[in-house]
Formats: C-alpha cells, structure tokens, sequence
C-alpha cells in the first residue's frame, strides 16, 4: 500500500493536510451542522488519492455528506437545478470568509457564506448519507447556540481560533451583515 496523498497550508511543508471540511454560515447568524450518533460537526473528511487539491477534498466531502442537494434559487429565465461539483467548488472558493489550519490533526477547516440565493433540498439530503449510509441529521444551528454547545462538537473543531471567530463580541467580520 503507497503512501496516502497530503497538500500543504499555503505550500508550507511545515503545515501538512490530510483532511478537510466547512462549515458555512448564512445571513441570520447560523452555522450549517451535521449530527451523527456521537458528535456535532462540520462536513469534511480524508484526502483521497484522486482529489486534485484541498478544495476538490473538502468540496467533494460536503457534496457526498448532503446527498448533492445543495441548488441555486433559480431567477425567472432559469430552471430549478442542483449544483455540479465544479460550481459548488467555485461558491465555495468565492465565499470563503475564513482559513483555520489545525495543526494537531492536519486539517483545513473554511468557514465560508452561503449566499442568501443558494438553498439546500432537505429532502435530498434527508437523514441519512447515501455514499456511506451513515445516518446523520443536518440543520441550522445559531452562533449562540454554538458557542453553547461547543463540547458537543467533534474535538477537531476544539480551538480557540473558532471560538474567537464565532464569538459574538467580534461579529463585525460577517461583511454580509448589514442591519
């Protein structure tokens, strides 16, 4: 068995990945979440040999783990459509608000917006992972709530890094935040 494929932090050979996932935030203050039987988490998951980058990893991870049920809000020319891998890469490339590298498990976490025209089909994503059958719920949490909750999530997501930027002193950095 070859040696399993890593990238690098910002092509530092000090800050190796070898896992990746995101949790998006929307305009009224939520964190999309996953629930297994054991933890609160993030979507992500291992570097397979054939993802070309992290971002093909973490894209790719969050795609499998919502069933592929994420959809643009269609506008009155345009039909009702779920999105391809490589659109929901470039949404997700384009909306990045923040980069944690967490160096104890060689693991990029983006904290990215959902724009407010992009929707998830909870009917797709239903409860329970299709590539994997594992059973998961997926929903909404509110920063506060979050914050609150924060031992319940999978200890990757441990730092004091993501506290900080989700503590609600410092909500200034949400630039779509505009009330």
């Amino acid at each position: 068995m070859g040696r399993k494929k890593c990238f690098y932090y910002r092509s530092n050979t000090e800050q190796p990945i070898k896992a990746g996932g995101i949790l998006f935030v929307n305009e009224l203050d939520e964190i999309l979440v996953q629930k297994d039987n054991k933890y609160l988490s993030d979507f992500g998951g291992k570097v397979d040999y054939e993802d070309k980058s992290i971002f093909h990893t973490i894209t790719r991870e969050f795609l499998e783990e919502i069933n592929f049920g994420i959809t643009k809000v269609p506008n009155n020319n345009e039909d009702f459509e779920y999105l391809t891998f490589t659109k929901t890469k470039n949404l997700i490339e384009k909306n990045i608000l923040k980069e944690i590298y967490i160096p104890r498990c060689k693991y990029l976490l983006l904290i990215v917006q959902l724009p407010d025209d992009y929707i998830l089909d909870y009917e797709v994503i239903s409860t329970k992972e299709i590539t994997d059958d594992i059973e998961r719920d997926v929903y909404w949490l509110s920063i506060q709530d979050f914050l609150q909750r924060y031992s319940e999530f999978n200890p990757r997501l441990w730092t004091k890094e993501i506290r900080k930027y989700f503590n609600p002193e410092v909500l200034d950095h949400f630039a779509f935040i505009t009330s």
